[in-house]
Formats: C-alpha cells, structure tokens, sequence
C-alpha cells in the first residue's frame, strides 16, 4: 500500500510566543510548533473536529482562528500553552479566512458566500452571498475594506466591513485565477497569487492591476512581512516544480524564488530567526521545510 500524501493548507506564527500553526488536515487538527529556536520542535496536535483549512492571528484578542470544513470555526487562544477553546457554527464549509482588527470580525471564505464572525463574542453575524470559487480573504488596513480572491472567474470582490455588504466586483485584466492575496498597506497594493502562469500586483486606489510578473506561477497562499517588507508566495504549482517566491515589498517587484520539493499551499516567515516555513507533502513524509531568504 502507497503511503498517504500529507495535506496540508495555511500556516500562522504567533512571533510573540514562537510557535507556528499548521493547518493539518490528515490529523482533522492544528500543528503547533515550538519555533523559538532556528531547529523547530514538534508540539502537539490540537483536534478541531473536520479538515481544517485556513488559520487567521487575533493577536490582540489572543486568538487564532481555524476555517474547518465541517462548518465551523475552531478559536483556539494563544500563549505558551494553546489550546482549543470553542467551536463556532457558521452553517457552511470554511477555507480561508482573515482577521479584521478594526471591525474586530473574523472573515472566512465559505463556498459562494462570506461569512462574517463578531471575534468578540465568537458568534456568526453575516453570510455575505457573492459567487462561487472563493479564495483568500484579505482585510485592507488602509482602506478599512475586505478583498476576496475569486478564482474561478478571475475576479477579485471588496466588502465593506461596517454592514457586511459586498460593495464591488473587480474583473482582472489578465489571466490570473487568484488564490491567495497579500497586502502591504503602506503603499495600497497587494500581490495576487495566481494559479495561471503569473503573478500580478494589484493597486486598490485605482482599482485595476499593474505589473504582471512571469517569473512566478502556480501560486498558492501569499503573506506580507512588514518587518523585512517582503512578499513570499507559496507555489506548489509552480513551473518546473515546487518553490516559494519571494518578492520585494515597496515597490513590489520580484525578487527570487527558493525551489523546494512537493510544498504545500501555505507559507510563514519567522521575524526572530529570519526563515522562512513551507510544509513537506512528499508521501509517506510530513514535516516542515525551512530557509533562510536568500540575500540579493
């Protein structure tokens, strides 16, 4: 018999406490890593009761969100020794979510609708129909709106978070099918994963993308690290194999890529040691990679 694959989706690192969260769906639990030294050591496995998918930070509420696809979100609180502390209904399959620290909401990309979570009192408070093939939420601090990857018609979708209502619908001039979306503030713009053969940034104050990059294909989920000001993408799909792009942040330009075998969907980036995670879905093998971003 053929070992399992390992299944794998996003990955968070609480910086403070140096622990990375790896969305483990083959164990229907959240990893967690001690990342406080530059050799990572394995934790335990916290079972959030379904496949879990994406992992959003509520560091200031000292919670980490779990979209899980048994219609729930798992809220699992922070600090030295984490745990879960309760599961949400939200009626609907969860992938991806986002926290929105203004609004104080969770976020979560839920089959053809938003769902929308009060995080202060851990209770579903909108289900934001829009279309099928949803991706990557991403809240906008500098605009205080909600972006959501449509994938499957290439089109990206802006929420305004004060009446959970879908304000506009933005067709992509260019073949991208996005997945994941990463957004550095300071400047408005974001970087579009895409699973087609580019990557693209995306200005929100016009509205419209602007540089296509073709170096980078195949991706995946994307992050921003404003300490480093950088972008780093995971592309599993990635012409000639597997790797994580990484891209500057201000202007956002492509910079390298790392190649490394048969990664997951999700990246992390790791402020105290300078590495960067993926995860390993080699068969029969389920672990972490690791690197430092190459200097150039």
């Amino acid at each position: 018999m053929q070992p399992a694959k390992p299944s794998f989706d996003a990955l968070a690192i609480d910086q403070a406490a140096h622990l990375l969260y790896v969305a483990d769906r083959g164990a229907r639990g959240v990893d967690v890593w001690d990342v406080g030294s530059p050799s990572p050591q394995y934790v335990r496995t916290l079972p959030v009761g379904g496949d879990p998918n994406g992992l959003a930070l509520a560091t200031d509420l000292g919670k980490l969100y779990v979209g899980v696809g048994n219609g729930t979100v798992a809220v699992i609180t922070l600090g030295a020794a984490p745990a879960v502390a309760k599961s949400i209904d939200v009626k609907a399959p969860v992938d991806l979510v986002d926290y929105d620290s203004r609004d104080k909401k969770l976020y979560g990309a839920a089959g053809d609708s938003v769902i929308a979570v009060d995080a202060g009192r851990d209770a579903l408070v909108a289900s934001i129909k829009v279309k099928k093939g949803l991706e990557q939420p991403r809240y906008n601090p500098a605009d205080g709106l909600l972006y959501v990857a449509g994938s499957d018609r290439n089109e990206l979708y802006q929420i305004d978070p004060a009446h959970d209502r879908l304000l506009k619908t933005f067709a992509i001039d260019a073949t991208c099918k996005p997945a994941g979306i990463a957004i550095n503030p300071r400047i408005n713009q974001a970087l579009l994963a895409c699973t087609s053969t580019q990557t693209l940034v995306w200005d929100f104050k016009t509205g419209r993308r602007t540089t296509l990059i073709d170096q980078a294909t195949g991706g995946d989920l994307a992050i921003y690290d404003d300490k480093v000001d950088r972008f780093f993408v995971a592309q599993p799909g990635a012409h000639g194999g597997s790797q994580v792009a990484i891209f500057d942040g201000s202007p956002i330009k492509y910079r390298t890529a790392v190649a490394v075998p048969s990664i997951g969907g999700g990246v992390a980036y790791d402020q105290a040691h300078d590495l960067v995670y993926a995860t390993d879905v080699q068969p029969g093998k389920a672990g972490l990679y690791s690197f430092k971003p190459p200097a150039c």
